[in-house]
Order: structure tokens, then sequence, then C-alpha cells
């Protein structure tokens, strides 16, 4: 019988732990006391998981300390670079299938100025852009995950 050294579900015959995915050696090694420290708790059912576990193996909910989102960014940055070009303060945030399908979106805008549609279309997608990335920058702020899409 081998078990995880951090977590100490039974795990034999694998390579990685299934409960919070660490490396098993092929002998048993002893749970100690320093990795009993190294857990969290799931922030949706309460179990015990790793604490670099993105998503709970027991109920796989995505957990909010997700390392690839930095919540070091600053909202107010992220307002001004948006309002200069829309999509541009979501490429700040980390956000690039946002920011590049807003810009794709405010090029198509500007294109259809010239047929009076623009005149309209411009303002809202401004608006949506400023809007979008200060939700999603408050939302980083707090530990939440962003998803990367448009709608």
């Amino acid at each position: 019988m081998v078990n995880c050294p951090v977590c100490g579900r039974e795990v034999d015959g694998k390579k990685f732990c299934p409960n919070c995915g660490s490396a098993v050696m092929e002998e048993e090694k002893p749970v100690d006391s320093q990795s009993k420290t190294e857990t969290k708790y799931c922030s949706n059912c309460g179990a015990e998981i790793d604490i670099k576990a993105e998503i709970c193996p027991k109920c796989g909910v995505r957990q909010s300390n997700i390392n690839s989102q930095s919540s070091d960014k600053n909202v107010w940055v992220a307002l001004v670079l948006s309002l200069l070009v829309v999509g541009l303060g979501h490429f700040y945030l980390g956000l690039p299938k946002k920011a590049i399908m807003l810009i794709v979106l405010t090029i198509v805008c500007w294109i259809l100025i010239f047929f009076f549609i623009g005149i309209i279309l411009y303002p809202l997608m401004l608006i949506y852009g400023v809007y979008d990335v200060y939700k999603s920058a408050n939302a980083m702020a707090n530990g939440e995950y962003v998803e990367d899409k448009l709608f």
C-alpha cells in the first residue's frame, strides 16, 4: 500500500495522487507535519485539498487562487487604458482573447462610421469595454476567476 506524501490518500500503482496531484514515490513515505500545513479548504464543499490545487478533486469547483491571473493589477490603470483604446485594459489584466475581440469589433465600428451606424455602435462599444474591464479588474482584485471570453 502506497500513500500520498502530501494528503495521505491511498494511491497504489499511480505516479501522481488523484486527490492533490502530488508526485508519489515508489516506496511508502510517512506524512510529516510540514506537508499537512500545506493544505487549504475548498471554497465550495469544504474538503481539505492541496494548497496548489486549482480545482477541487471532490466537487470540481475552480478555486479562487489562480496563479495565471494576477490580482495586483490596478483598476484605474486598466480603466484609463481601456478608455484610450478599447481592449488595451484587457491586455493589461492578462485577458488577451477578450482584448483581441474588442479591438477587432472596435475596428469594425470605425469602418461602419462611414455608413453612420458606427456613430451609434462605437460609443456603445466603448462603454461596454470600460464596464467589462472595471468588472474584471475588481473580480481579480477580490481573488475571483475571470474567464477570458467575450460573451
